[in-house]
């Protein structure tokens, strides 16, 4: 068994090698394909910032976080489908971690809000409102760095989340905004 494991371990390696030395060649997109494809990134992103929204208001704390992180994952997966980018879980949650824990502070709320929620009384309304927002919020900045390094012909392998934090912090700003409408409906 351990053979096999060895064995396919050099295979993944092999494999992501060869992905990691290639960025995605896209052909030249017309106007319209380009915007369709934008549209479906920007939809992708949407309905995932919803579905965070609602995950904060999941009224068992940790769970929430779980679902939310779930959400996540699943945004990164359907925007690799949209790009025609090869999908590696394990590669996609280390890169979204990475991302989103480099400011500390807004990784940290929605764990923190899911926490909130043990308080008696005000805990679980102040939590599930907190989390909503922030966890909305989070999830319109992966979409939105996620697309942006997508459409530059970026890969899983040679995103850099270092490099695109200062991006995500701005979309993060904006993505309050659409979190704070959708809690408003």
């Amino acid at each position: 068994m351990n053979h096999k494991s060895a064995n396919e371990s050099d295979k993944t390696v092999h494999a992501t090698e060869e992905v990691k030395s290639e960025t995605v060649k896209m052909e030249p997109l017309s106007e319209s394909e380009f915007k369709d494809r934008l549209q479906k990134a920007e939809q992708a992103t949407r309905k995932r910032v919803y579905a965070s929204v609602g995950a904060g208001l999941i009224p068992l704390p940790v769970i929430d976080f779980i679902a939310l992180t779930g959400i996540q994952m699943e945004l990164v997966q359907s925007l690799c489908k949209i790009y025609d980018v090869p999908f590696i879980k394990n590669i996609g949650k280390t890169l979204v971690t990475t991302l989103v824990g480099g400011g500390l502070p807004v990784y940290a709320s929605p764990f923190l809000a899911s926490l909130v929620k043990n308080i008696p009384l005000i805990g679980t309304t102040t939590g599930a409102v907190t989390l909503s927002v922030v966890g909305g919020s989070c999830t319109y900045a992966i979409g939105k760095v996620f697309t942006q390094h997508f459409e530059s012909g970026g890969t899983l392998l040679n995103f850099d989340p270092e490099e695109m934090r200062d991006y995500f912090q701005s979309y993060y700003k904006e993505g309050e905004k659409v979190a704070t409408e959708v809690t408003s409906k």
